[in-house]
């Protein structure tokens, strides 16, 4: 398997951006805190719907 040593965006407002791999992880987390609710929202869907994460909702006694 091939080491990837940058990231390139190629569509959208960020298009033309190059990342180190290095700092790939951290322009991310940069890059989701300016997103807006609905997208920060689906992230952490996406985030907790594994790994035996369960969302615990509101009147819920743990």
């Amino acid at each position: 398997m091939e080491k990837i040593l940058w990231y390139e965006m190629t569509v959208g407002p960020d298009k033309g951006t190059y990342v180190s791999a290095d700092q790939a992880f951290q322009y991310a987390l940069e890059r989701m805190k300016q997103e807006d609710e609905e997208t920060k929202k689906e992230f952490l869907n996406w985030y907790y719907s594994g790994e035996g994460w369960e969302g615990v909702k509101e009147g819920t006694v743990c």
